[in-house]
Protein backbone atom coordinates (compact mmCIF):
# COMPACT_ATOMS: atom_id res chain seq x y z
CA UNK A 1 0.00 0.00 0.00
CA UNK A 2 1.34 3.40 -0.99
CA UNK A 3 1.48 6.18 1.62
CA UNK A 4 0.11 9.52 0.44
CA UNK A 5 2.21 12.62 1.08
CA UNK A 6 0.93 15.56 3.07
CA UNK A 7 0.89 19.15 1.89
CA UNK A 8 0.72 22.64 3.39
CA UNK A 9 -2.04 24.05 1.16
CA UNK A 10 -4.67 25.57 3.44
CA UNK A 11 -7.03 25.78 0.46
CA UNK A 12 -6.85 21.98 0.12
CA UNK A 13 -6.37 22.18 -3.64
CA UNK A 14 -5.54 18.47 -4.18
CA UNK A 15 -8.64 17.46 -2.23
CA UNK A 16 -10.88 19.78 -4.24
CA UNK A 17 -9.40 18.46 -7.47
CA UNK A 18 -9.91 14.86 -6.30
CA UNK A 19 -13.56 15.66 -5.52
CA UNK A 20 -13.98 17.12 -9.02
CA UNK A 21 -12.70 13.85 -10.51
CA UNK A 22 -15.15 11.93 -8.28
CA UNK A 23 -17.98 14.03 -9.73
CA UNK A 24 -16.66 13.13 -13.18
CA UNK A 25 -16.85 9.45 -12.21
CA UNK A 26 -20.45 9.91 -11.11
CA UNK A 27 -21.27 11.56 -14.44
CA UNK A 28 -19.75 8.72 -16.44
CA UNK A 29 -21.66 6.22 -14.31
CA UNK A 30 -24.90 8.12 -14.99
CA UNK A 31 -24.20 7.98 -18.73
CA UNK A 32 -23.63 4.22 -18.56
CA UNK A 33 -26.88 3.78 -16.61
CA UNK A 34 -28.73 5.90 -19.16
CA UNK A 35 -27.57 3.56 -21.92
CA UNK A 36 -28.59 0.55 -19.78
CA UNK A 37 -32.09 1.98 -19.73
CA UNK A 38 -32.14 1.84 -23.55
CA UNK A 39 -31.43 -1.91 -23.78
CA UNK A 40 -35.13 -2.85 -24.26
CA UNK A 41 -35.40 -0.42 -27.20
CA UNK A 42 -32.06 -0.97 -28.94
CA UNK A 43 -30.77 -4.33 -27.72
CA UNK A 44 -27.08 -5.05 -28.21
CA UNK A 45 -26.46 -1.68 -29.93
CA UNK A 46 -26.10 0.01 -26.53
CA UNK A 47 -23.41 -2.38 -25.30
CA UNK A 48 -20.47 -0.54 -26.97
CA UNK A 49 -21.23 2.81 -25.29
CA UNK A 50 -21.80 1.07 -21.93
CA UNK A 51 -18.43 -0.66 -22.24
CA UNK A 52 -16.78 2.56 -23.43
CA UNK A 53 -18.25 4.62 -20.56
CA UNK A 54 -17.20 1.94 -18.08
CA UNK A 55 -13.65 1.90 -19.48
CA UNK A 56 -13.39 5.69 -19.15
CA UNK A 57 -14.81 5.47 -15.64
CA UNK A 58 -12.15 2.91 -14.65
CA UNK A 59 -9.41 4.95 -16.32
CA UNK A 60 -10.39 8.03 -14.26
CA UNK A 61 -10.70 5.94 -11.09
CA UNK A 62 -7.31 4.25 -11.39
CA UNK A 63 -5.56 7.52 -12.25
CA UNK A 64 -7.00 9.44 -9.30
CA UNK A 65 -4.29 8.55 -6.78
CA UNK A 66 -1.55 9.47 -9.26
CA UNK A 67 -3.19 12.83 -9.97
CA UNK A 68 -3.56 13.50 -6.23
CA UNK A 69 0.11 12.69 -5.62
CA UNK A 70 1.15 14.97 -8.49
CA UNK A 71 -0.91 17.78 -6.94
CA UNK A 72 0.71 17.35 -3.53
CA UNK A 73 4.22 17.21 -5.01
CA UNK A 74 3.40 20.19 -7.22
CA UNK A 75 2.36 22.25 -4.20
CA UNK A 76 5.61 21.37 -2.47
CA UNK A 77 7.60 22.52 -5.53
CA UNK A 78 5.32 25.45 -6.49
CA UNK A 79 4.70 23.89 -9.89
CA UNK A 80 1.62 21.87 -10.82
CA UNK A 81 1.23 20.28 -14.25
CA UNK A 82 -2.23 20.57 -15.73
CA UNK A 83 -3.70 17.14 -16.63
CA UNK A 84 -4.13 18.18 -20.27
CA UNK A 85 -4.10 14.65 -21.70
CA UNK A 86 -6.73 13.46 -19.22
CA UNK A 87 -8.99 16.43 -19.92
CA UNK A 88 -8.73 16.01 -23.70
CA UNK A 89 -9.43 12.26 -23.52
CA UNK A 90 -12.34 12.80 -21.15
CA UNK A 91 -13.85 15.56 -23.28
CA UNK A 92 -13.47 13.46 -26.42
CA UNK A 93 -15.07 10.45 -24.78
CA UNK A 94 -18.06 12.51 -23.65
CA UNK A 95 -18.44 13.84 -27.20
CA UNK A 96 -18.35 10.28 -28.57
CA UNK A 97 -20.96 9.08 -26.07
CA UNK A 98 -23.26 12.03 -26.77
CA UNK A 99 -22.92 11.46 -30.51
CA UNK A 100 -23.80 7.81 -30.10
CA UNK A 101 -26.82 8.75 -27.98
CA UNK A 102 -28.05 11.19 -30.64
CA UNK A 103 -27.50 8.52 -33.30
CA UNK A 104 -29.67 6.05 -31.40
CA UNK A 105 -32.39 8.65 -30.87
CA UNK A 106 -32.27 9.50 -34.58
CA UNK A 107 -32.74 5.81 -35.41
CA UNK A 108 -36.08 5.64 -33.57
CA UNK A 109 -37.28 9.09 -34.60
Amino acid sequence: MQVLRRHEDLGLQPERTALAWVRTLASMMAIAVMFLKWIPDFGWLVLPPIIFASAVLLWVLFGSQRRYQQGVVGIAHDSIRAPLCEVIVLGGSVAVLVSFGFFLLYMIG
